[in-house]
């Protein structure tokens, strides 16, 4: 395996090196994105690894002209960054990035190499494939391409028992003959895996055909086929073909998993690590709607720290942020696993306590107020204010409603001279 290292510091170079020649025998170098394109011009490596921060620009930077090179853009780059930052991440993962790793934590670097080199041993294969052959003689012949590899190969003779298997596990590629015997043709088949629900409707089919013309092929596409292949099978042809469509479902479920990071990435606060504003508006709604639909309580606690501005200015906004995290850290420690503790904008948070009436929370609001103005982060006084409202006490309410009148009563208890709790009272405050 050939690696280019782009790193400025000699130090690091030594360091990230030592991890890389365990399993490169080629390292090149490079302290630049300048440096790093005369040897892309002339070298094609099979990975490259760059510090988020280089001598001229950043990496990210860096991946973006990578990857807008149609020659060079399959090459897989890993970011090695010193920064602790989930929205640094989530941009280098939107540019292009293959994976983001702390310099701090270089046993991460070490597993990902450890895994490229299983997945370049040349007989290497992953997965689970779902056989389905009626002929005992070419099944046999099949089977016997799969020796040796990391394969699950899982034969079935009937389409029908083959797709009761289908649904009940998980499958990575499905293999099939187009002519079969019984009530359901490998077609047939195909449509019936297309109909699934979910992530099962995607899974790749390859269709083993004796037909070679072009209605036939038109035909398997149509049903939703990835790929075909002609009988008499040729092994070199066909284990290619299985090795592409296992690659290609292999880079979905990364994607997927990327995406599924990215969606989690966006419902969290940076600073503070707990849910974000964009968290609650999505999961509200149908939080109300269960309360409703099985006639259960529940309370909105909206509450924000007090004189905040006051913090920043006289400690610094870098104080401010500690304190910020130590009352995210409290409010956290303090709430049940099923209710929601997320900041809602700058020093303010709000709570959702679900099974919660308004005594119930009333106790809780208190109890976190004495705790906080007990906590003194960073040996500041910091106290805050809380204003409840209940789902019971306005049941035609909507989401935003509840909110608001939660914030109405905070407030109201801001008015009345800070650190208390308040609840809201449409007669009293509107």
């Amino acid at each position: 395996m050939e690696i280019l290292l782009i790193e400025p510091s000699k130090v690091q170079q030594t360091i990230i090196s030592k991890v890389l020649r365990e399993y490169s025998s080629h390292i090149i170098l490079a302290t630049s994105s300048d440096e790093a394109f005369e040897i892309l011009d002339n070298r094609d490596p099979d990975l490259i690894c760059a510090s988020y921060i280089l001598s001229d620009i950043n990496s990210i930077e860096f991946c973006k002209l990578v990857r807008a090179n149609t020659r060079k853009k399959h090459i897989p780059i890993i970011m090695l960054s010193s920064e602790k930052n989930d929205e640094l991440y989530s941009n280098a993962i939107i540019c292009g990035m293959t994976e983001v790793i702390k310099k701090s934590n270089l046993s991460e670097l070490n597993d990902y190499l450890k895994n490229i080199q299983k997945q370049e041993k040349k007989d290497f294969l992953l997965g689970n494939i779902l056989y389905v052959e009626d002929s005992r003689t070419f099944a046999r012949i099949i089977k016997s391409y799969f020796e040796g590899t990391n394969i699950n190969l899982i034969h079935f003779p009937d389409p029908l028992d083959a797709y009761d298997y289908f649904l009940k596990n998980e499958i990575d590629l499905v293999i099939t003959d187009i002519v079969l015997e019984g009530q359901v043709s490998g077609l047939g088949l195909l449509r019936m895996i297309r109909s699934a629900e979910g992530k099962k409707a995607i899974v790749p089919v390859l269709v083993m055909t004796g037909f070679d013309d072009v209605a036939r092929r038109i035909e398997i596409y149509k049903a939703g086929g990835n790929d075909y292949v002609l009988k008499p099978v040729f092994k070199e042809e066909f284990m290619a073909r299985v090795h592409n469509l296992l690659t290609n479902k292999k880079l979905m479920d990364k994607v997927e998993e990327q995406n599924i990071k990215l969606e989690e990435i966006s419902l969290r606060d940076p600073l503070t690590n707990i849910s974000n504003r964009r968290f609650i508006m999505e999961i509200m709604p149908q939080k109300l709607s269960e309360a409703m639909t099985h006639n259960f309580n529940l309370s909105i606690i909206m509450t924000d720290i007090d004189h905040f501005k006051k913090v920043n200015d006289t400690y610094g906004h870098l104080t401010g942020d500690f304190v910020l995290k130590a009352v995210a850290g409290l409010l956290s420690a303090n709430s049940k696993k099923e209710d929601i503790v997320a900041r809602y904008g700058g020093e303010e948070f709000l709570l959702v306590l679900t099974h919660c009436n308004q005594d119930v929370a009333v106790e809780k609001a208190e109890n976190l107020r004495k705790q906080i103005e007990a906590l003194h982060p960073e040996n500041i006084n910091v106290t805050m204010s809380f204003g409840i409202s209940t789902l019971a006490n306005y049941p035609d309410s909507n989401l935003e409603e509840l909110i608001g009148f939660a914030d109405k009563a905070l407030y109201y208890a801001k008015n009345k001279g800070r650190n208390r709790v308040e609840v809201y009272n449409s007669a009293l405050m509107g």
